[in-house]
């Protein structure tokens, strides 16, 4: 069976992904694990099941780090980070925050 994922941060990112598919991770999808697609930066992402953009952003390795973040075209502040429920097709944008005067 072959199985193709689309998580897509940048080319390089995919080929690491698909060179360390575990066979516990393989086994987990064939039982029907809950993957969702979002556009992430304009790229398709998978999400597993109900993940909140706090969860995502510690999956990216951005806790903690100065960006902004867009939902939808709506900017989301930090403090409804742990609160917001990215949905399947959900259009996120992170950048970086630059201050500036």
């Amino acid at each position: 069976m072959r199985l193709n994922l689309m998580i897509t941060v940048n080319h390089n990112f995919q080929l690491m992904f698909f060179c360390r598919l575990t066979d516990s991770f393989r086994i987990k999808l064939q039982e029907g694990s809950d993957l969702n697609s979002i556009i992430l930066n304009g790229e398709s992402y998978q999400i597993e099941g109900e993940v909140t953009l706090e969860t995502l952003l510690m999956k990216l390795s951005l806790a903690g780090k100065r960006i902004a973040v867009e939902v939808n075209q709506s900017i989301v502040p930090r403090s409804r980070y742990a609160e917001v429920v990215i949905q399947p097709e959900d259009n996120v944008e992170i950048v970086n925050a630059v201050g500036g005067g």
